[in-house]
């Protein structure tokens, strides 16, 4: 047990929700292929939860979301040294 887990009064609950998607676009989306991999604990050797295995597609996604708006004439945001 750690500082992160909550006492349910039933037992103790795990504040991980039970599976994570990819995060494209500024929202959660599952992985293309629609595989997951188990995120083992090396603690006890237990599930943790489930998380998206991301795939060449999922990739690709993530460029196309990244050059739709260079494609539509935006620049890049520059922040400079003193911000």
């Amino acid at each position: 047990m750690n500082e992160m887990t909550q006492n349910t009064g039933a037992g103790y609950a795990s504040p991980f929700k039970s599976r994570y998607d990819n995060f494209i676009g500024g929202k959660f989306v599952a992985p293309v292929g629609g595989k997951y991999f188990d995120n083992i604990t090396p603690i006890t050797g237990g599930k943790i939860c489930e998380v998206a295995m991301s795939g060449a597609a999922d990739v690709e996604l993530r460029l196309m979301q990244h050059m739709r708006p260079r494609a539509l004439g935006a620049r890049p945001l520059l922040l400079s040294a003193a911000t």
